[in-house]
């Protein structure tokens, strides 16, 4: 990730990326990756959940960055973003 960090860092200050991981991050992993990056982390669970509760791809990566933009944080999982109680397709919490 700090690789692809690297690269982004090459580019416009408003670049973003997404870093896509099937089996999701560990907490080592991104506390070594650290906060305020440019990078939106996924996980297979995330897509997992996203597509079965109907919500878009686009929509998923734009609840994502605002969560990023707000804690630093470059992961939070569907579970933190997403409300499924009521289950709204693209409720944010």
């Amino acid at each position: 990730m700090h690789v692809f960090e690297g690269k982004l860092s090459t580019k416009a200050k408003w670049t973003r990326g997404v870093f896509i991981s099937w089996m999701g991050f560990t907490d080592e992993g991104l506390t070594a990756f650290g906060k305020g990056k440019r990078v939106i982390c996924v996980s297979g669970y995330d897509f997992y959940h996203s597509l079965s509760h109907g919500i878009a791809l686009p929509d998923l990566l734009e609840a994502k960055l605002r969560h990023a933009a707000e804690t630093g944080e470059p992961y939070a999982e569907f579970d933190r973003i997403y409300t499924l109680k009521d289950k709204i397709p693209g409720t944010p919490k």
